[in-house]
């Protein structure tokens, strides 16, 4: 599936299953330049092992009929836990639990394309700083979002999964929170 001219969304997994982003996800083109040093510590760190980028994307499979439902479970949690943060969110609710799962999309479509991945992270980051997330509801999301899935799957969701959730997440999170920081 092309998601933007010239970029495949489809690839193999290490199970030679074929995975595929899903059809809201779009990429985000490299719109600045990074610090070689930055860049060379993100680019030599891997974001997750290949086998937790299976759990993460057979587990993604599973929530993309729920979404909706995962998303509003989410958001639930995220505003108990950052009640801050509910004023970032003056719209349409159900518009944002969209935006959530077609973002959770995207990074999942792209773990084994490590620039696409770091670009949709760091063009996300800036606009979120530009909003006002604070890192500390960057700490609240991350743990509402395991809750959720942890909610959804009950006992599927496990040890491994979890794992490979919270790996992934503390990746988006450090790059997210880096590429907004305003000494950048």
């Amino acid at each position: 599936m092309k998601i933007s001219p010239g970029i495949d969304a489809s690839s193999k997994g290490g199970s030679g299953s074929k995975i595929a982003c899903r059809p809201y996800a779009r990429a985000v083109t490299r719109s600045s330049q990074h610090s070689s040093v930055t860049d060379f510590l993100f680019w030599s760190v891997t974001i997750v092992t290949p086998e937790q980028a299976e759990l993460i994307r057979q587990s993604f499979d599973g929530i993309w009929p729920v979404r909706r439902i995962l998303a509003d479970r989410f958001y639930r949690r995220f505003f108990e836990l950052a009640p801050d943060a509910q004023d970032l969110f003056r719209g349409d609710m159900e518009r944002q639990h969209l935006k959530l799962m077609n973002m959770i999309a995207a990074i999942v479509g792209t773990l084994d394309k490590r620039e696409i991945f770091q670009s949709i992270i760091s063009h996300s980051g800036r606009q979120h700083a530009q909003f006002g997330a604070k890192p500390s509801q960057f700490a609240a999301f991350g743990s509402a979002l395991i809750w959720g899935l942890e909610q959804q799957f009950g006992v599927a969701f496990t040890p491994e999964m979890k794992e490979a959730w919270i790996m992934l997440y503390d990746t988006v999170q450090s790059e997210m929170i880096r590429a907004g920081s305003p000494e950048r």
